[in-house]
């Protein structure tokens, strides 16, 4: 049986391959952020065109497309749609993940879950629309009737955050993880020596690599924070940081 290594390195020759040989459009399943940033590197030194894709704001999992410079990223017909199942009781996102695993339908055919007041949406490869239509028929012992959307038809739900100011000592990643999330800097510097905290999806290497806008920050088990600003000083001279907390 293979394991998420084997998986991750056949999944980069594959690409590989791709960017080797593109003449047509190549569209992988959905990937996460970490995934994603660790291929960026290899994807910005072939000089081919390539994109990525979640079909909802701000997407967590997004599909890699690598496409021949005859075409523009405006015109790929990304292979995506929707599962839309209304429901008369609260959804739970790990309720809901559960139910598409225990179908047996694997993590990359599945994007983002999202859940409205009175529905549940779960962005998908199309190839499953027959399957999932058929089989997802319960959901938290209710009985439920899904329905597709087709790409244009996925509805726009925007990402909740709550909007914070802070004040660090510097921008080192221990510095701003302390401020942020309630730590003392020493438990901050423990967090990232244990492979703890996250930069834009990748384990922080050093406590003084350095925070920008535009960063996303992650703590295991404490949360996770957008860096919307943090070059004004205060008048003690400490870093101000505005961020927004995903909820």
């Amino acid at each position: 049986m293979s394991g998420p290594k084997d998986e991750k390195a056949f999944l980069t020759a594959r690409i590989e391959d791709h960017l080797s040989a593109n003449w047509e459009p190549y569209f992988t399943g959905f990937l996460d952020r970490r995934t994603q940033s660790e291929l960026e590197p290899l994807l910005n030194r072939s000089g081919e065109p390539w994109a990525f894709y979640g079909a909802v704001p701000d997407a967590e999992r997004r599909i890699l497309a690598v496409y021949p410079d005859y075409l523009a990223g405006e015109d790929l017909e990304w292979p995506v749609g929707a599962v839309y199942i209304p429901v008369g009781f609260e959804a739970e996102h790990r309720k809901v993940l559960g139910t598409l695993m225990s179908l047996g339908i694997k993590r990359e055919n599945a994007g983002d879950i999202q859940i409205g007041e009175d529905f549940v949406q779960i962005v998908m490869l199309d190839r499953m629309k027959d399957f999932v239509l058929t089989e997802f028929t319960k959901l938290q012992g209710h009985s439920v009737k899904p329905r597709w959307l087709e790409r244009g038809e996925i509805r726009i739900l925007q990402r909740e955050y709550q909007e914070t100011s802070v004040t660090a000592a510097s921008d080192r990643v221990d510095a701003v993880c302390a401020a942020l999330f309630h730590l003392s800097r020493t438990a901050a510097q423990e967090a990232v020596r244990t492979g703890d905290v996250n930069l834009n999806w990748l384990p922080v290497q050093k406590s003084d690599a350095r925070i920008h806008a535009g960063d996303v920050l992650s703590v295991r088990k404490k949360g996770k924070a957008a860096i919307d600003a943090c070059s004004e000083k205060t008048k003690k001279g400490r870093l101000r940081i505005d961020a927004r907390y995903y909820k």
